[in-house]
């Protein structure tokens, strides 16, 4: 009985099948440089474009990972010169590391952070500009 009810109804997907009235309404154009904000290189994939794809993950987390590493580097060479017997009795021990890593230097965190914003821009405008193209290719079709 349940078959019959369910049996007549059109199924939708994501691609549209002919004769039904659901067509694809996301655009490669919109879609990809979403994917590529969220995790750089994704929306390379979706557009066909591996070698790029994988080149911008590896990039991306080569870079994400030198920031990280270096932060974790520096709070470990401040931690390593603090006095921990006193900063066990410290109520301010937070602000006390925190102000002794504001004296590091900064110089690479913000190469590495500046690098992986554009690298981050650069795959958002390359996905959308390579998903427009693919639009307008099947467009014409």
């Amino acid at each position: 009985m349940q078959n019959l009810i369910f049996s007549s109804l059109p199924i939708p997907s994501l691609t549209g099948m002919p004769g039904t009235r659901y067509k694809n309404t996301m655009k490669r154009s919109l879609a990809a440089p979403l994917l590529s904000a969220f995790m750089p290189g994704v929306g390379q994939i979706l557009n066909r474009q591996f070698p790029k794809a994988g080149l911008m993950i590896f990039g991306f987390s080569l870079l994400f990972l030198g920031l990280f590493f270096k932060l974790l580097y520096d709070l470990n060479q401040v931690l390593m010169t603090l006095n921990w017997e006193l900063l066990e009795q410290d109520p301010h021990r937070f602000k006390t590391v925190t102000q002794a890593l504001a004296g590091r230097s900064k110089t690479l965190l913000l190469v590495l952070l500046v690098l992986l914003i554009a690298f981050w821009i650069y795959g958002v405008w390359d996905a959308y500009t390579q998903g427009r193209k693919l639009d307008r290719e099947t467009e014409n079709r």
